[in-house]
This record gives C-alpha cells, sequence and structure tokens, in this order.
C-alpha cells in the first residue's frame, strides 16, 4: 500500500493535505500500487482529486472535501476484464464520483454527495481490438456497490456515456437521481435541499438494481432511463415521507415498498393501485410503477364483472342505459352470489365500480356448511367484528373510497383462526336503496389471496347468464344475445335479439 503520509500529509484536519494526494497519485499511475489512507487520518482536500485509472484505493480515514469540489476514480472501462477495489470511509463535502468502470467493487461508508458519471470524453482513449477508439470512461457496467450513508445519490450518463447492469446493496439516502445531474450554478447554496428544477437530462441509464435501500422521507428522480428497479425499500406507510419522481420518457421503472403498517393490508386490495401508499408519486412517463414488494407473494384475480359487454346479471335490478353500455341501477337486489367455498388461507376481496351502488355481504360457515350466526371471539374482517347481522351474516359495506382512476372501491378481508375449525364462506353483492337511479358503466370484483394458495369462487348459475321478466325493452342490444325468462312456467324461455338496436328487436323463443 502507497500512504498518502509518506507524500506528506498530516492527517489532522487543519493541514491541506491536497497536494500530498496529488503526489501519491502520480507515483502510484507510474509505479502502482494501493492508495492508501489509514484509518486515524482527517484529511482536509480544497481542489480537485483525479483517481482515474489507479486500480485500488483505500481510504480509510476521513476527507474533509470542500465545497464543489470533486474526487474522482474509475478504471478503463474499455480494457479486458478492467477489475477494481474501491473503499471510502468517509467523504463530508464536495463529491466522491466514479468516471466510468466495468466488473469492479466499490464500498462507500458516509459521503455526502456520491454520482456515478460515464461520458464519451475522448480526453482519454482506448483503442479496441477491431481498430475502433473509444472513451476510457464512456460507462459504467456490472459493478457492485456496497452503499453506506449516501446523502445524495446521482446517476448521470452524458454525451453517449451510459451506466447500466450495476448492483447497489443497501444503503441509506436523502435524495437518489437516475439519469441526469444537477446545474450547481442554479443553486445559491450547494448544500441546500436540491429539487428536480436543477437537474440537466442526461443520457438514458437503465436495468440498475438496488437491493434493500433504505428510503425514509427521500427523494428518488428517474430523470431518464427504464427499466430500474428498487427492491425492497423500507419506505414509511406516510406519503408525504417519501417522493418519487419519473420524467417524461421514463417507462418501467419500479419501486417496491417493503412496508406495510396496516395488518392485511394487502389483503383488501388497497395494494391494487399501480402507485401504492408511502410514496407521494408523480408520473410523468409511463408504465413507472410504485407497489408493495409483499403484492409479489399475492395473486390477484377479477373473478367477476358488469360492464355493457357482460350478460350476467339480472335485468330486473339492471337495466341497460345507451349504445355506450352505462347501466342503471333499478331496484335494491342481488348481482352476485357466490357457491359455497371452502376457504384455504388468508383472503381478500375487493370490488371496483365508477358508482357507489353495492354492499358486500360475507357469510362464514362451519365445518358442517351451518351459517355461523353467533358471535366468536377474535374473528374480524377489514378491522370490525366479522357479526353484525346474525340472520345474514356479516353484511360489510366497506370504506368507499376514490383511488387515482376515481373508482370507488369497496374491500373485504378475512382473517382465519383456529376456533372455528375448517370454515367455508360466501360473498355476495348487493345493490343499495340509496343507489336506485345511478347511472354506473362498470363493476368488477377481484379475488386478493396469497400466491401459494388457489381458491375458486364460482357465482351461481343466475349471475352467468342474462335473465329478465319481460322482453328487454331499454338499452342498446347486439344481435344474436339470449336473455333468459326469469319464470318460464308458460313454456317461455327467453329472448333472442335479432336485430341491434335500442333496445333491439326480439324474437319470444319456447320451449318444445
Amino acid at each position: 500500500m502507497i500512504t498518502v503520509a509518506d507524500f506528506g500529509a498530516v492527517g489532522d484536519g487543519i493541514a491541506d493535505d491536497t497536494h500530498a494526494f496529488l503526489d501519491t497519485r502520480d507515483y502510484i499511475l507510474e509505479f502502482g500500487g494501493t492508495f492508501y489512507v489509514p484509518p486515524h487520518f482527517r484529511c482536509k482536500i480544497t481542489d480537485n482529486v483525479d483517481l482515474f485509472n489507479i486500480t485500488y484505493v483505500q481510504m480509510q480515514g476521513r476527507i474533509d472535501l470542500s465545497p464543489g469540489k470533486v474526487i474522482s476514480f474509475g478504471r478503463n472501462c474499455q480494457a479486458v476484464n478492467p477489475c477494481g477495489d474501491y473503499y471510502f470511509n468517509e467523504v463530508a463535502g464536495g463529491t466522491l464520483r466514479c468516471d466510468g468502470m466495468a466488473i469492479g467493487h466499490v464500498k462507500l461508508g458516509y459521503v455526502t454527495e456520491y454520482m456515478n458519471y460515464a461520458s464519451n470524453d475522448m480526453s482519454l482513449t482506448h483503442t479496441l481490438t477491431n481498430g475502433q477508439i473509444r472513451s476510457q470512461k464512456e460507462f459504467i457496467a456490472a459493478v457492485n456497490f456496497d452503499m453506506g450513508h449516501v446523502l445524495s445519490y446521482i446517476q448521470c450518463g452524458e454525451s453517449g456515456g451510459w451506466i447500466n447492469e450495476n448492483k447497489y446493496f443497501g444503503g441509506g439516502f436523502r435524495q437518489i437521481l437516475i439519469g441526469g445531474k444537477y446545474d450547481m450554478s442554479l443553486l445559491t447554496n450547494p448544500d441546500q435541499v436540491k429539487d428536480e428544477n436543477h437537474v440537466i437530462v442526461g443520457h438514458v441509464d437503465n436495468n440498475n438494481i438496488f437491493y434493500s435501500p433504505w428510503i425514509e422521507n427521500s427523494k428518488i428522480i428517474i430523470a431518464n432511463g427504464y427499466s430500474n428497479i428498487f427492491r425492497e425499500c423500507r419506505g414509511e406507510s406516510n406519503p408525504t415521507q417519501n417522493t418519487a419522481i419519473f420524467f417524461s420518457g421514463t417507462h418501467d421503472n419500479l419501486i417496491e415498498r417493503s412496508l406495510l403498517s396496516t395488518s392485511f393490508d394487502i389483503y383488501k386490495g388497497n395494494e391494487l393501485d399501480n402507485l401504492a401508499g408511502g410514496f407521494n408519486v408523480t408520473d410523468y412517463g409511463y408504465a413507472n410503477r410504485v407497489k408493495s414488494f409483499i403484492n409479489a407473494h399475492i395473486n390477484k384475480e377479477i373473478i367477476h364483472q358488469i360492464n355493457g359487454n357482460t350478460y350476467n346479471y339480472n335485468l330486473g335490478i339492471l337495466r341497460r342505459h345507451n349504445i355506450n353500455g352505462d347501466m342503471i341501477v333499478n331496484t335494491e337486489g342481488y348481482i352476485y352470489d357466490s357457491y359455497l367455498t371452502k376457504f384455504n388461507g388468508f383472503l381478500g376481496f375487493t370490488v371496483e365500480s365508477d358508482a357507489d351502488i353495492c354492499q358486500l355481504i360475507f357469510e362464514m360457515y362451519d365445518e358442517n356448511k351451518t351459517l355461523i350466526t353467533s358471535q366468536h371471539s377474535n374473528v374480524f374482517m377489514d378491522g370490525l367484528p366479522y357479526l353484525q347481522n346474525a340472520s345474514e351474516g356479516c353484511v360489510f359495506s366497506g370504506g368507499a373510497y376514490t383511488n387515482a382512476s376515481t373508482a370507488l372501491k369497496k374491500n373485504v378481508a378475512f382473517y382465519p383462526f383456529s376456533d372455528l375449525g375448517q370454515r367455508y364462506f360466501r360473498l355476495k353483492i348487493k345493490t343499495k336503496a340509496a343507489s336506485i337511479g345511478t347511472q354506473f358503466s362498470y363493476l368488477r370484483v377481484i379475488k386478493v389471496e396469497d400466491i401459494d394458495s388457489h381458491t375458486v369462487v364460482e357465482p351461481g348459475f343466475e349471475f352467468k347468464q342474462l335473465f329478465s321478466s319481460g322482453v328487454p325493452s331499454a338499452g342498446y342490444w347486439y344481435a344474436g344475445t339470449f336473455v333468459n325468462k326469469s319464470n318460464s312456467s308458460d313454456g317461455v324461455l327467453g329472448w333472442k335479439c335479432t336485430a341491434a338496436g335500442l333496445p333491439g328487436t326480439w324474437k319470444e323463443i319456447k320451449s318444445a
């Protein structure tokens, strides 16, 4: 190891050790060796220090770097197997910057501002075997980063430079910027909290993966790039504590938060929102997602839906409205009722609609398929005692709320307890008297369960086909549609639409 002390570094935090660093650098570039700062040293650096193409750096001590100054390092990214090993224990103030590298290893302790910066700067070139001349700083790729406490991380591939396929492990961040850099001239104070108005968008960065970073009171900005992934970010559940911003042109970036502060929240369907809680999200791109890591272990399946193209409801309860397929609640009644189903584990249901038209009724049965009509201790649905009406089981109206798509949701989650033995359940959906005359365009039922479970929930026969007591007289109908008669005692089975229209032309169908 070549120690900076041999070139005059004092390491007391008072004397300026900049020249000692530069002299150590020059020696290693000529003769080789590891750039070494002893653990007990506190080195004051007042100017830029360029350590590029020094393969091994071990800064065990503390570096006090003047604001606006840069310590840069890295390795010729074009060379064959250009491995490198770099450790920085503490760099306070200024910027620690990697200028290019492939298949290396970087380990950080505490860093005020760290930057991965690659560019097609031809001041340092490398000739490939085919004779092509390329920049030694063109990319940072296939590097493993052990991230410590990094207040601000900036990743910028500029002027043809690119930063892809790197892995970042752990670390605590206050700010992460992918695909850009800051225009420091726009800042009145380099230490102030920076925002997206100061971002210069750089080259596209993609396929970088952050594993289990500590994200709390933090900001993640993806200014340019795609397929960057943040795995298992802690992330508080309060969305005001974290910010995620995706700029125009970004796509398919993913932030997975690991913290769910409310028990079984995911089974209530709350994680079905594309941009889930724990982050205040602004998405100017497309297909960018913020969601729960636990979400990856959950199956979500639409098991029933009603809209202008479905034929699975009673026309006495719902009626068609117009050619656009809107529906109207005609009267109070059931629009879904499942068969009795064996319960396999934690299970939840979400009912979505663009209008508040229904209530959920969730019945529980014991191992003998007998309706449970007495309250049992420690049995809850969505935080409420499961039994509120002894004649119907639990009538759960749910907490309807508005999400990003303005759809109204009702949720029910069932938590199994051993005091009842093996249970069965039945899910019902019923229009409310208060919703009569309400117009809506869709309603869907979504089942949420553990990925290792597979509970088949089937609606009853009468909720798989259209039923009516008379010939359809409202709404737009397509030719070929068949409507069953609710009571066929007179031999009439139903009606078939022979010509599309409002309400179409119908032919009576009788039994032979």
